[in-house]
């Protein structure tokens, strides 16, 4: 049960990759977290995803900074999450821009709030409901960025007439 997650997870890599489907995928929420683990089998997927993310597999380099983040078969690293999220971002994984925003916009010496948007902007973008209510709440509070009501409402609505 342990790997099942990520055995499911490299049969849908595996199938995307081979061109089986065309169709855009819909994208409205974040998939399930990962759980820190640290077994022979979880090294193992934690070694799989690592060959996939280097062959260029944009979901495999999200999965990758999930583990990273999570201590996934590896010990928690926040600059390699960090970076396999961006790489994967640059190929339009929408979680991947959703995590590294989160990143950019947490408190620390990484904090970049303008590449946080981006990020946010690109999610949304790719219909990610969760990227929507995050930008309509930053523009709404205006702790980060400028206050700016009629965007708030523009990216709130997007998100609860998605359901969120």
């Amino acid at each position: 049960m342990k790997g099942s997650i990520f055995t499911c997870t490299l049969g849908l890599v595996a199938l995307l990759c081979s061109g089986a489907t065309s169709a855009k995928m819909e994208v409205h929420s974040l998939p399930a977290q990962i759980i820190p683990c640290d077994t022979s089998d979880c090294s193992k997927t934690f070694q799989e995803y690592k060959t996939l993310a280097r062959y260029g597999h944009s979901d495999a380099m999200y999965t990758l900074g999930e583990i990273y983040r999570h201590g996934y078969g590896t010990e928690v690293d926040m600059r390699l999450a960090t970076k396999w999220y961006r790489r994967s971002a640059k190929y339009g994984n929408p979680f991947a821009q959703y995590k590294a925003a989160i990143i950019y916009l947490q408190e620390s010496e990484n904090q970049d709030i303008e590449k946080a948007m981006r990020y946010l902007r690109a999610a949304d973008r790719e219909g990610l409901d969760d990227a929507s209510l995050l930008l309509g709440l930053l523009y709404l509070e205006g702790e980060l960025i400028e206050t700016d009501l009629v965007k708030a409402k523009e990216y709130l609505s997007k998100s609860f007439e998605n359901g969120h």
